[in-house]
């Protein structure tokens, strides 16, 4: 018989990238966001989860490049060169995966081989949903607002929701011009009330290809619309989104209400309960984190 040769991570060398790494592991103090966010956000949550699980990762072949993106670039700490250096340095005969949730992630050139997760939905070579802590007890409802949004009301989005705003009574559409980190309680409860109530969430995509509110609705049980001209599907190799998200084009919103109205309360009703049992295992901190493990 062939013996299968593995190309296990060298648990040394991985712990050394962790050392080399600590100024690249830099902590931004910015407003939080959204607003009932606690902790970390995705690369110091997966960081962390990487040196509990380092004995479970090292069965793959991929060392992890433990740089907190998003923190470097909001605090313009990249602009000194110091990432696109560490990335020079590195050993090209071995494989590397990173993960990022800033829009622009990753902004330094390399050659090595890196398989980047991005939950920015800009660059990337796998999508990770764009996560943050979860909201804490969402309340249930009685469902009797067909689909909203309440958000940032640019002027880009009041044009596209036009046709939608005709049925109130249907569509409730509300927020404000730009929506804060500091945003009044009263605001962000009025947020929480009228998702709890919503049938679908209405989920357009923000700078980035995704959208936080995607998955703040599932949390309600409620089915989002994915509204996109670029879909970032995370985990579609394992998920068929089609049973637990509508997917559409900016340029199919004037379809919507006929879109939207061929589900039947059957249909609402099972992608209801998928979403709320998805949750957990594939859009929680938690659960993208054991998704990349499993994919690793």
């Amino acid at each position: 018989n062939k013996r299968i040769k593995y190309n296990y991570m060298d648990i040394e060398i991985q712990k050394q990238i962790i050392k080399n790494t600590e100024d690249l592991r830099y902590l931004h103090n910015y407003p939080t966001y959204p607003p009932y966010h606690e902790g970390a956000y995705i690369e110091e949550y997966f960081f962390n989860f990487f040196i509990d699980n380092l004995d479970k990762f090292s069965k793959g072949e991929r060392y992890f490049l433990p740089i907190w993106w998003t923190d470097l670039y909001i605090g313009n700490k990249h602009k000194d060169g110091s990432i696109q250096k560490y990335l020079d340095s590195l050993d090209k005969s071995l494989k590397y995966f990173t993960v990022t949730q800033h829009d622009n992630a990753i902004q330094e050139n390399y050659d090595i081989d890196l398989l980047h997760y991005s939950a920015g939905g800009k660059f990337g070579d796998k999508w990770l949903p764009l996560v943050c802590s979860p909201i804490k007890n969402p309340q249930s409802q009685p469902r009797d607002i067909f689909a909203s949004f309440v958000g940032t009301l640019s002027h880009k989005r009041q044009v596209m929701f036009q046709p939608l705003t005709s049925q109130p009574n249907k569509y409730v559409i509300g927020g404000r011009g730009f929506w804060r980190a500091e945003i009044p309680k009263s605001e962000e409860q009025q947020f929480m009330d009228i998702m709890s109530r919503s049938i679908f969430a209405l989920c357009p995509r923000g700078f980035g290809a995704t959208s936080f509110r995607m998955y703040e609705a599932m949390q309600f049980g409620t089915i989002p619309v994915y509204i996109s001209d670029k879909h970032c599907l995370p985990w579609d190799d394992e998920l068929n989104w089609d049973e637990f998200c509508v997917i559409v084009s900016p340029q199919q919103v004037p379809q919507l209400d006929t879109i939207l109205g061929k589900f039947t309360q059957e249909e609402i009703q099972t992608m209801s309960n998928k979403v709320k049992e998805l949750y957990p295992q594939y859009f929680s901190l938690e659960g993208m984190s054991n998704n990349i493990l499993k994919r690793i």
